[in-house]
């Protein structure tokens, strides 16, 4: 399991708000953008709808990132309530075989 900074680090590259770019392990295909206003973060209470083994399960987590992933292929969950992967997203994480990434901190299912 990646959680947040180890999400972004599994992906291709994080581009900093001054448009540095910081290589990643390039081991999946998305990649990490700051936005331009480093106050705005999607951080509160998010909920997604995960399928795990073949069962549709709530994923209730908290969300603090200033970083917009884009380019997920596989999605962990659909999004109940938060953000996601970018600000207003349908989608959060990232899931592919026995791989899951995440934006959800102290995550727990219901």
């Amino acid at each position: 399991m990646l959680i947040c900074g180890a999400y972004q680090l599994f992906g291709k590259y994080y581009k900093g708000v001054e448009g540095n770019i910081i290589p990643g392990l390039e081991i999946f295909d998305y990649y990490t953008e700051a936005i331009n206003d480093r106050k705005k973060r999607c951080i509160g209470n998010i909920i997604i709808e995960a399928e795990l083994n073949d069962k549709k399960t709530k994923i209730i987590g908290f969300e603090n990132h200033g970083g917009q992933t884009f380019d997920i292929s596989t999605p962990f969950g659909t999004v109940l309530q938060g953000n996601g992967n970018k600000f207003g997203d349908t989608k959060e994480g990232f899931f592919l075989k026995n791989v899951i990434a995440t934006y959800l901190h102290r995550s727990f299912t219901c």
